[in-house]
């Protein structure tokens, strides 16, 4: 629920009429349209809305699609995959620009909808291997490099996500957190729904196959993917000093992943703390 600040900030970011209608959803749970643009049914969807337009980012509506607008490209997801959009209130350079990319090999390991391959290419990447295992949001991927004019020779995009080792497993799509959900057998997955299947690969042959041949110092490497950072403790240092930057988001107890990268050889930088999940942002780096 939103605090008396949240809700007058809330009231001054979307007008009055806005308000009195999500007051009117709370009461009836009914569902409402802002400005044709958007179908608000919850909380989360409200929420959404808010803090995008709190952070200046303008939505538009495009055929089948609802845009969002960014310095760094417009977004496109569906209706019913709003929230996805969630993430664009984050600023990238405050969580990855203290690298210089100019002329750079990024390895993006949660691709997520583009929002990171979008910033690391306005930076002067020259090249992106992505890996993205949700297939929703793998497509929203394809769409975005799409719709804002990459030229595909400037990336390769897998639906594939970084693991122990190469597998298929079964969770349920949860926007942003779908790979912090427990896995589910096979049998189970059939009765429900929002069921989804995630082809795995592991970390170790994903590095070696996009960063073998090439000077290290030219390969960063970015890994958001709910979890599968951990996979690095099972990756030779020879492996992981095939680049000399990794940014890596930790879910949970950074203590191995540190541990591992020093062992390796790296500096461990933290550059972002999260009060709550105990979500930590890391840069490990070769001086």
């Amino acid at each position: 629920m939103f605090s008396l600040y949240r809700a007058l900030m809330a009231l001054r970011v979307l007008g009055i009429q806005t308000m009195l209608r999500e007051i009117f959803r709370r009461l009836t749970r009914r569902p409402y349209s802002y400005n044709n643009i958007v179908n608000i049914s919850s909380d989360v969807d409200f929420i959404t809305l808010f803090y995008l337009l709190e952070k200046g980012i303008k939505l538009r509506k495009e055929k089948e699609f609802i845009v969002a607008e960014t310095r760094y490209g417009d977004f496109y997801v569906r209706d019913q995959d709003f929230t996805l959009l969630l993430s664009l209130i984050y600023n990238p350079e405050e969580d990855y620009g203290f690298i210089e990319y100019q002329e750079k090999i990024v390895l993006d390991l949660g691709a997520y909808y583009g929002d990171t391959a979008l910033f690391f290419l306005k930076k002067g990447a020259r090249f992106l291997y992505l890996y993205e295992p949700v297939k929703t949001i793998y497509d929203y991927l394809l769409i975005n490099l799409e719709k804002n004019g990459i030229d595909p020779s400037k990336y390769r995009a897998f639906n594939i996500g970084a693991w122990i080792d190469d597998d298929i497993v079964y969770t349920r799509f949860n926007m942003q957190g779908t790979g912090l959900t427990p896995f589910i057998n096979y049998d189970l997955c059939k009765g429900i729904s929002d069921c989804v299947e995630l082809k795995l690969k592991s970390l170790k042959e994903i590095l070696e196959e996009s960063l073998t041949g090439r000077d290290s110092s030219e390969n960063i490497v970015k890994i958001d993917c709910e979890g599968c950072e951990y996979s690095i403790l099972t990756v030779s240092c020879n492996t992981i000093s095939l680049a000399d930057n990794y940014i890596v988001e930790i879910h949970g107890v950074p203590n191995p992943i540190v541990y591992k990268y020093d062992k390796c050889g790296f500096k461990a930088e933290l550059k972002k703390k999260q009060s709550i999940n105990y979500i930590t942002l890391w840069h490990f780096y070769k001086e």
